[in-house]
């Protein structure tokens, strides 16, 4: 899919989540739990931060198959949006163009201004261009030697401020400031505080080496287990649990592969059994990068490219259908593929296709055969 339809379904998003009321929704899925080039995504909803006058913040887990790289919180392939809100260069992109990584965990795309005689377009302090023309504004200041903020904005007050790429505070349109103090273990999220009180909304207690052993939202503590840098389970304030195993998924294989998964083992799994002993298991295909034109830096000196259906990490079943991609076109940062699914008990199908220009329309066909256009 297009990048600039991205900027689009992003930025539509977040005009609605700071509209009255607040909407902060998780990321849109169609057909399954999965992106919109296919690849898995699981999210877990536990509760909100609540910060008085509606102003309420999710607490929400997201695992996605698409994420090849050690978390800094130890629970690599999740991330938790809550604590983990960036405004950051897009890798493998000219320097001037910024991803940045809402609460809600949507994503939105900035440009700001660039020396065009530079490699890559060194970016320059100011504000960015909005392709889509919404009512958000990117602001870039450079503070220091490698120092730079970044404020988003909205006309009625809405504002983000993001400092060496992370969110340190949140402005509604009340005036309400909530803050974001990072003085854990190795200068991670310590707590989440409301002014002008320093009212604790959250805090994240951690183990020796930076891992997280138990977040505290609104009092309510939720216990982290975390091994070999993997998420293994999540326990309620109550004591129940979710809990999760994988299989040929591994932060170990990033020595000699580009991912988690070693695609010469076969597929990875994650099996997750919720809070009421309900157990499911997803299945996804490992990256397997094209070796064709190495690129430096990466083991083994494996490219970066996703030129195909088969070097991305398609979501395969999740117990109940299993799904593939349809036709012969090609998977990359541009482009989104054609999605079926097959229900495992009857045979039953679903699709999902992209059509028009840069696959900006897509149209969802059920098993009955009903056909529904998908606006996001």
């Amino acid at each position: 899919m297009n990048r600039l339809y991205f900027v689009f379904i992003a930025a539509a998003a977040l005009t609605s989540v700071f509209a009255n009321p607040v909407d902060l929704g998780p990321p849109n899925g169609v057909l399954g739990p999965t992106d919109a080039y296919g690849q898995f995504r699981k999210i877990l909803e536990y509760q909100e931060l609540d910060a008085g006058d509606g102003v309420r913040l999710p607490f929400r887990f997201i695992f996605e198959s698409a994420t090849q790289a050690e978390s800094y919180y130890k629970w690599s392939g999740w991330r938790l949006p809550l604590l983990e809100s960036t405004a950051v260069r897009m890798p493998g992109f000219n320097d001037h163009n910024w991803e940045v990584t809402l609460l809600c965990g949507k994503k939105m795309h900035f440009q700001f201004p660039f020396i065009p005689s530079t490699a890559g377009g060194i970016p320059q302090d100011g504000v960015a261009s909005n392709p889509d023309g919404n009512e958000w504004e990117a602001e870039l200041e450079t503070l220091g030697n490698n120092d730079k903020r970044v404020t988003i904005s909205r006309w009625d007050g809405w504002e983000m401020v993001y400092r060496g790429g992370r969110l340190i505070r949140l402005t509604t349109d009340t005036g309400k400031v909530i803050e974001w103090e990072y003085s854990g273990t190795g200068d991670r999220l310590g707590r989440i505080l409301l002014q002008p009180n320093n009212e604790v909304l959250l805090s994240v207690t951690y183990a020796s080496g930076g891992r997280p052993t138990a977040i505290s939202v609104n009092g309510d503590v939720y216990n982290i287990g975390i091994g070999s840098q993997i998420l293994n389970s999540i326990q309620h304030p109550d004591g129940t649990t979710d809990s999760f195993d994988y299989t040929n998924y591994d932060t170990t294989n990033l020595a000699t592969h580009y991912g988690f998964g070693d695609p010469s083992v076969g597929d990875s799994t994650m099996t997750h059994t919720d809070r009421y002993s309900v157990a499911n298991t997803y299945t996804w295909q490992p990256y397997a990068p094209d070796t064709s034109q190495p690129v430096p830096g990466l083991p083994g000196g494996q490219s970066a490219s996703l030129a195909s259906t088969e070097e991305i990490p398609l979501l395969k079943s999740d117990g109940v259908w299993n799904y593939e991609p349809m036709g012969t076109g090609q998977v990359n940062l541009y482009s989104s593929p054609d999605m079926k699914r097959t229900r495992i008990a009857t045979n039953e199908v679903e699709s999902l296709e992209f059509f028009g220009q840069d696959d900006a329309q897509k149209v969802l066909t059920r098993a009955d055969g009903t056909k529904t256009r998908i606006s996001e």
